[in-house]
């Protein structure tokens, strides 16, 4: 069985789900790569999720990538504002906010 078709089949299933009361998004992205959200998965939860991949790769990458220090700014940047999302950002984390840019700033710069 190919990846693809185990996509095809987890596809089917989250249909088969949905119709039965068990709602299921997927997401497929390219080959190989698919994600499966439950029943009021919010966009802040969704963003999170793929935050989680950013900063995974920030922290895999530390130090080893030109680019490393710029991706992991951006990434507390997005935490800051996912955090405050329903609300306003504090001081704090508008001092993060302000820090992670300057970092990015050294990163490219």
């Amino acid at each position: 069985m190919s990846f693809g078709d185990l996509c095809s089949e987890i596809e089917e299933a989250a249909g088969r789900h949905s119709r039965s009361g068990t709602p299921a998004r997927v997401e497929r992205t390219g080959d190989r790569i698919i994600r499966v959200y439950g029943a009021g998965v919010t966009p802040v939860e969704a963003a999170r999720d793929g935050l989680s991949r950013i900063q995974d790769l920030a922290e895999g990458t530390a130090e080893h990538h030109p680019y490393w220090a710029a991706v992991a700014g951006c990434a507390g940047i997005l935490e800051a504002l996912l955090d405050g999302w329903d609300g306003r950002l504090g001081p704090e984390e508008v001092s993060r906010v302000r820090w992670d840019l300057g970092r990015i700033g050294r990163a490219v710069g």
